[in-house]
């Protein structure tokens, strides 16, 4: 994954999720669109996690800005 290889390069991450959802027409790319536009990285530690949110929220993949937010404690990827 690119995700991987971006965070990789900055901090050392236990996993990286990209959560799916229902197969659905991507109007932009013309196929179908498995990923639901956002991804949870989990960091070994707080300070990795500070140094990727730092180095990378600047960065663009695939021409889209990455926005990245802490995780709410206990929230699920429904919420």
């Amino acid at each position: 994954h690119d995700l991987r290889k971006l965070f990789s390069a900055h901090s050392q991450f236990k996993t990286v999720s990209l959560p799916k959802k229902v197969d659905e027409y991507d109007p932009l790319t013309g196929t179908k669109n498995p990923h639901r536009g956002f991804a949870f990285v989990e960091f070994l530690t707080q300070d990795e996690a500070r140094n990727a949110m730092q180095l990378c929220s600047s960065t663009h993949l695939y021409g889209r800005h990455l926005v990245l937010e802490y995780a709410k404690e206990g929230s699920t990827v429904n919420e």
